[in-house]
């Protein structure tokens, strides 16, 4: 009988060592979904504001294009060019700072 015991209480030891583990993983799991969820959130923001410079760089563009053809301008495309340029130069310093 003592056999038996020995058996059934090993049986347990090993059981309980299990779940011990298994519950250790499930929290590790946890803890880094919330951060890979916290993670998307801060992206999701990053890219809504890049969106949001895009935006706003495309609108100017449109404008000046309509300003130049509403002043019967002819276009100086290297100066477009150059307007362009320095357009995309901040939003590179825009997208770098929010990167940091």
């Amino acid at each position: 009988m003592s056999t038996h015991n020995n058996n059934l209480q090993e049986q347990l030891t090993y059981l309980e060592h299990q779940i011990k583990r298994m519950v250790a993983r499930y929290e590790d799991l946890k803890v880094r979904y919330e951060a890979a969820l916290e993670d998307k959130k801060q992206q999701k923001q990053i890219i809504d504001k890049q969106k949001d410079t895009l935006r706003n760089f495309q609108n100017k563009l449109n404008f000046n294009n309509i300003v130049s053809a509403k002043a019967g301008e002819t276009v100086d495309f290297e100066a477009l060019k150059q307007k362009i340029d320095a357009y995309i130069g901040e939003i590179d310093k825009t997208i770098q700072y929010l990167n940091e």
